[in-house]
């Protein structure tokens, strides 16, 4: 991330403000086209700050800058404000805002749309680690046989042997552990009576689909639900 193109100096009495380093008028940092030699040269330190080299009005620099380096010019017009003190402010598609690490968190992640299952895996009751296991689950992310021999073919002499180690039949995947392997099927129908879900199949997309359906219920069963399905899913990985 380029600091420069995001946190800007909103100058006030140019105390807290670098003269030639911060973002601070639409010139950019005059460091950019101002050497340190130029700059010493004149007289002035690294370290100056905005108001260090404005007075009565005007700037302080050397009149031959105004031929060498003609942009600057453009801050003729600039006044200090005596009374004000200088600002960080976070610039994001054009707009300033207060400086916070909440607005540079916004600025810089990765926004995709919200995914309807977000509610069934993220609420006020959620156990972290099973929330954080069900969102591994959502997105198909746990390390199952099935991945194993689709990210190393290497190993597929090795593993052409293996399989669920709960059930002992077909390699372990997302869908046959949530729940369609005989042991979490088992699991599955001794418990999904206490939160009536014994109409749902053992069919992970369909119990996730029933639980999408209800996710904006405010019932106590339908939050015992979630952390029921959770909770089961996050055991039988852990099994």
């Amino acid at each position: 991330m380029d600091r420069g193109c995001h946190v800007w100096s909103d100058v006030g009495n140019g105390r807290n403000t670098s003269a030639w380093f911060d973002l601070w008028s639409d010139l950019g940092p005059l460091g950019d086209f101002l050497s340190p030699r130029t700059i010493t040269d004149a007289d002035f330190h690294l370290d100056d700050t905005v108001f260090n080299i404005f007075s009565n009005g005007t700037w302080n620099w050397p009149v031959a800058w105004r031929d060498l380096f003609p942009i600057l010019t453009q801050l003729d017009h600039f006044q200090l404000e005596p009374t004000k003190s200088d600002r960080l402010l976070w610039k994001d598609g054009g707009e300033f805002q207060d400086f916070s690490s909440s607005a540079v968190w916004h600025s810089v992640r990765h926004r995709e749309s919200e995914v309807d299952w977000s509610g069934i895996v993220w609420f006020a009751q959620w156990i972290p680690r099973h929330a954080f296991m069900m969102w591994l689950i959502m997105k198909g992310k746990l390390l199952t046989q099935d991945k194993i021999l689709q990210w190393d073919l290497s190993r597929r002499k090795n593993m052409n042997m293996m399989c669920c180690l709960s059930c002992y039949e077909n390699f372990d995947s997302h869908q046959h552990l949530f729940f369609e392997c005989k042991f979490s099927d088992k699991v599955w129908n001794m418990i999904r009576s206490k939160v009536g879900m014994v109409a749902v199949s053992l069919r992970w997309v369909d119990i996730i689909d029933w639980l999408c359906a209800r996710v904006q219920s405010k019932k106590a069963e339908v939050y015992v639900a979630k952390i029921l399905v959770a909770a089961a899913a996050y055991t039988i990985w852990q099994e």
